[in-house]
């Protein structure tokens, strides 16, 4: 008989780690996966390879690895799926003269912000008042205490057929702040407009396109 001996070094694999950007996702955002460690190969169970995995929905991933020792391994990352609020939104009318508001109403979510701000009373409450010189399109974009976000649209219509324009024929141009200059409502609805005005000698005294309600009386 004989006998010879021998020695086996047994090594342990090198466990991943992975470390997720985000660990829920609203719809429409996406989370980095990074595995630590230094590994011949990363394969993931959905077929990409690599590291970081850039992914966009929920669900659970795996990466498998081979180390400097050929030893496998793997580790797995749970990301769950968060809803979006469900926006509604309302407009009181959705038509209206130049100068005419419209109360906007949104529901479903935490907090609100619209666009364009400019024709609103305040963009980031749930229910401003809108006053557009044009037709426009609103925007509002609904967060949700999760924070994932929805948006919803409603248009308001200006219409210019529905000014009834009334001039008044009085007016106080005296500096004292009150009734300083010749306000024409609804006038803002005729842009293009070409407003004259005549004393009692058929003389004209003022010429202007596009009247802004700013005549203070002089010449």
């Amino acid at each position: 008989s004989n006998v010879k001996t021998g020695s086996v070094v047994v090594v342990a694999s090198m466990q991943p780690t992975i470390t997720a950007s985000k660990t829920d996702l609203c719809p429409e955002e996406s989370s980095a996966l990074t595995v630590s460690g230094t590994f011949n190969s990363i394969t993931w169970n959905t077929g990409a390879t690599g590291t970081p995995l850039t992914i966009t929905q929920a669900g659970t991933f795996t990466a498998t690895t081979i180390d400097q020792n050929n030893c496998t391994a793997s580790a797995q990352q749970i990301i769950l799926a968060k809803a979006s609020p469900v926006i509604a939104i309302e407009a009181d009318p959705t038509v209206l003269a130049p100068g005419q508001s419209s109360q906007l109403t949104a529901s479903g979510a935490t907090t609100y912000l619209w666009t364009p701000p400019e024709t609103l009373t305040d963009a980031a409450i749930a229910n401003p008042k809108a006053t557009p010189l044009v037709t426009t399109t609103y925007t509002v974009v609904g967060t949700a205490a999760n924070g994932c976000t929805a948006t919803q649209t409603i248009g308001i219509e200006i219409r210019n057929d529905l000014v009834d324009l009334k001039a008044p024929n009085v007016f106080s141009p005296n500096g004292d702040g009150i009734n300083d200059v010749w306000i024409i409502p609804g006038i803002e609805g005729y842009p293009d407009c070409v407003l004259s005005v005549f004393d009692n000698y058929g003389r004209r005294i003022l010429e202007q396109k596009g009247y802004s309600n700013t005549w203070n009386g002089t010449y």
